[in-house]
């Protein structure tokens, strides 16, 4: 979280504004976070829906009304596969739009008109970011299709300009850099026919 060595507590609403302003990361991820029975209990369900960015919505919901003690250890670690919750969401982009999603949703309770804005607009910056390069990428139309679907529902459409200006970035930057830029086609192209291949065989 970026905290100081000997500082073990931090109030709930300033836990949260860390994570909503960019400031703090992971701090909620199941495997490394305990919450009070009673505040469970009393949340009925305790986890949002079933969407991969509940855990994030569960632990914001608690910080309303408790603090947060960090222990500065290393208590546990990741492995991800192929078939991991967190690596299909990496595959699709998701987990941008989810957090933008959740920036949307919760910002009246701990940041100012002004800082939800401010921040909405970093994270849309950097989200079609991701988009640009993934034009470049060969994303299936599914890819596209539900990047569509998520934006509509936040009330935005993908063909604006700040789409427009992120898309004339990455070529710019796919011109300056000509050799890495070959090198990424020749993978991507490899990449792709051996997904083919495997799919060809099954």
């Amino acid at each position: 979280m970026g905290l100081p060595l000997d500082q073990e507590l931090i109030a709930g609403r300033e836990a949260a504004r860390s994570y909503l302003l960019g400031a703090a990361d992971a701090f909620w991820v199941p495997s490394r976070v305990l919450y009070r029975a009673s505040i469970v209990r009393a949340s009925d369900p305790f986890f949002p829906g079933s969407a991969s960015s509940a855990d994030l919505e569960a632990c914001l919901n608690c910080l309303r009304q408790s603090d947060l003690g960090f222990v500065h250890q290393i208590l546990s670690f990741e492995r991800l596969h192929d078939e991991a919750t967190t690596a299909q969401v990496a595959k699709m982009n998701s987990h941008l739009i989810e957090r933008m999603r959740i920036l949307v949703a919760v910002a009246p309770d701990f940041l100012s008109p002004d800082e939800r804005d401010r921040r909405l607009d970093e994270q849309l910056s950097v989200y079609f970011a991701e988009l640009a390069a993934a034009c470049f990428n060969f994303r299936n139309r599914e890819f596209w299709r539900l990047h569509q679907q998520w934006l509509g529902e936040l009330g935005y459409s993908m063909y604006n300009r700040r789409f427009a200006k992120a898309i004339t970035a990455k070529i710019f930057d796919l011109t300056l850099h000509p050799t890495t830029t070959t090198q990424k086609v020749v993978r991507r192209i490899k990449s792709y026919r051996s997904v083919r291949i495997r799919n060809t065989a099954l």
